[in-house]
């Protein structure tokens, strides 16, 4: 029987890290097994679904409330990752067909042993084998020259693998990966893809092919670090796509202290491996120390939440303790304090404040540092709406690293919140060229054509965006906004709906949730967002735009223009949208709006 094994693989697979972290689809996942082994799963429709595992009410019609297609869809790719990565030696596949709502089990296939033949049949098929063999080699003798023949102008660094014993140098593993990869951007004529992207690979076994395919390059490098003490063992290779072969591999054993040497070594090889210039040697911190902890400031900010990127501050500032000159932990703590005020974790005035301070520092060290350089354009449109200042700065951080994909995103917002959508597209659009798998450029890229009223293809980036990972609820929340501008009510408060389940207490999905049920009519919903919203800002800060939002969504104009005005004298990053945000359409003809717009630096 099954069962147990099906059983055992389901809290396996419930256990790891992409499920933990989603509820709404571990509970979809283990209710639809759990029918199928009781033998009841005829019964798994999408109406008993909507009851039993998304909570509706009796009154529910999967016709016009789509939830359960939409989190079948999200189930599947969650499976795809899972046995992709974690689960990709489990012996049972738990699967979700496409077009039904039962999961199938299935032990993964292992070829059979070869069987013996006969000694005349033998030598027969030794004798034909070893034509193809030849023939196979002479083609891909020809194959691999033509492949060799033609330069490599294109590389992916995947992050290299922790071996040490005990398995806590992540954080210097993927600081090695981002030091390289920094310093081969600075190489003209090599594209170089962007660290999200090339870490989507991170623990995963794929082909070099596939990843070159994915990620449109000729070359990957990779490796491997092992640290015992002081000591460091590092192996490094570079891999020519094209057929798998090894252009270059060294091993490093050296003290921790000439982690540096190995970094610009790497990089150095791989240049004149690939027969470009090398890259100029960065600047270095004086305190290895200092560097270490920038390195674990750097591995927090990365995962992109409120609590990890205020974790990073304390890092960046025992790393400015460490060594007072190094310019990249200044810039570090810069960017966590910008965004946990534009979030509205830390009050506006505090966040852009602390991060003012941080900045001057990091420009006084290094004025040409492009990791300050987009920071300071930031604070120039989001907080000073100085447009031409911030356009200035960003454009200087885009000529000294072309190739980084940062500083053309941060291009492409500052164009985009003045309506420049044309120019913001086409420097959006080489930022994916260097970024094809980042799951935050295809939501910005979502985000471009919501604001651009090209709500499809909105809606076909936010997709995009969920496919790369499903865990993304921000991508989720844009959805149904895009829904609701499109006038599909259902179909936008089912996704708004589900993100908020997945982001409980979050002010971003309340506001856009409320504003969005006040569209669709339904106004007992809103208010009561809006109650709920009110109750959050009792224990903590909640920006007054977001209030907007809803006001605006009830049809509430005169306190919708109330709180703008407040969120206006406090600032608020927010309002960088208030030109270009389809939201705020039904406020446009109103004098007070167009007074706000000037405020901020626009033309109405």
């Amino acid at each position: 029987m099954l069962d147990q094994p099906v059983r055992t693989q389901l809290e396996k697979v419930l256990a790891s890290d992409l499920f933990a972290r989603s509820e709404r689809l571990s509970r979809f996942l283990r209710f639809a097994v759990e029918q199928t082994l009781e033998g009841k799963g005829d019964s798994l429709k999408e109406y008993l679904l909507g009851l039993e595992v998304f909570d509706k009410d009796q009154s529910f019609d999967p016709r016009a409330d789509p939830i359960v297609r939409v989190q079948a869809r999200r189930l599947r790719a969650a499976l795809t990752e899972y046995y992709a990565t974690a689960g990709k030696d489990d012996p049972l596949v738990i699967d979700f067909p496409r077009g039904a709502y039962v999961p199938s089990f299935h032990q993964r296939e292992i070829e059979p042993a070869a069987k013996p033949v006969r000694r005349l049949r033998a030598v027969w098929f030794g004798a034909a084998a070893g034509l193809t063999v030849a023939g196979f080699l002479g083609y891909w003798l020809v194959k691999t020259r033509a492949a060799s023949s033609e330069p490599i102008t294109s590389i992916a660094v995947l992050p290299f693998a922790d071996l040490s014993p005990q398995k806590d140098q992540e954080y210097f593993c993927d600081g090695l990966s981002d030091e390289i990869i920094d310093a081969l951007t600075k190489i003209d004529g090599l594209r170089v893809v962007a660290r999200t992207s090339s870490f989507q690979f991170k623990g995963k076994s794929a082909d070099v092919g596939r990843i070159g395919a994915q990620l449109r390059v000729g070359a990957v490098l990779e490796g491997s670090v092992r640290k015992a003490g002081n000591r460091l063992r590092i192996n490094a290779q570079l891999i020519r796509v094209a057929d798998g072969y090894h252009i270059w591999s060294q091993t490093f054993d050296r003290e921790m202290t000439d982690i540096f040497a190995i970094q610009e070594e790497i990089s150095r090889t791989v240049a004149r491996t690939l027969n470009v210039r090398a890259p100029a040697t960065p600047s270095r911190p004086q305190n290895l120390e200092a560097y270490n902890l920038y390195l674990q400031g750097r591995h927090f900010w990365n995962k992109w939440t409120p609590e990890a990127v205020q974790k990073s501050i304390g890092y960046y500032e025992q790393a400015i303790a460490k060594d007072p000159t190094y310019a990249l932990a200044y810039a570090g703590r810069v960017d966590a304090y910008q965004v946990l005020a534009h979030w509205g974790i830390l009050p506006g005035s505090e966040g852009w404040a602390k991060g003012y301070e941080a900045l001057t520092k990091a420009l006084h060290l290094e004025p040409k540092l492009p990791e300050a350089l987009v920071p300071l354009a930031m604070r120039k449109a989001y907080y000073e709406w100085d447009w031409a200042g911030a356009e200035l700065e960003v454009r200087r951080a885009v000529e000294l690293n072309p190739q980084s994909a940062l500083p053309r995103w941060g291009l492409s917002n500052i164009l985009a919140s003045q309506a420049r959508f044309e120019e913001a597209e086409a420097q959006l659009q080489k930022a994916v060229d260097l970024d094809p798998l980042s799951a935050q450029l295809r939501f910005q890229t979502g985000l471009l054509n919501y604001q651009w009223r090209r709500y499809d293809r909105a809606i076909e980036s936010y997709e995009k965006a969920l496919e790369l990972d499903p865990a993304f609820h921000r991508a989720q929340q844009l959805l149904g906004a895009a829904y609701t501008e499109k006038g599909e009510h259902a179909r936008a408060i089912a996704e708004l709906e589900t993100a908020r389940a997945s982001l409980p207490g979050d002010p971003r999905v309340l506001a856009i949730s409320g504003h969005s049920y006040g569209r669709a009519g339904r106004r007992d919903k809103a208010l009561a967002t809006l109650e709920e919203m009110k109750r959050l800002s009792a224990r903590r800060p909640v920006l007054a735009y977001y209030f907007a939002e809803i006001h605006t969504g009830l049809g509430e104009k005169t306190r919708a223009l109330e709180l703008l005005e407040e969120s206006c004298d406090a600032r608020e990053s927010q309002l960088v949208d208030l030109k270009v945000s389809p939201r705020w359409d039904t406020l446009r003809a109103e004098p007070r709006f167009q007074v706000l717009l000037k405020r901020i630096g626009f033309t109405p």
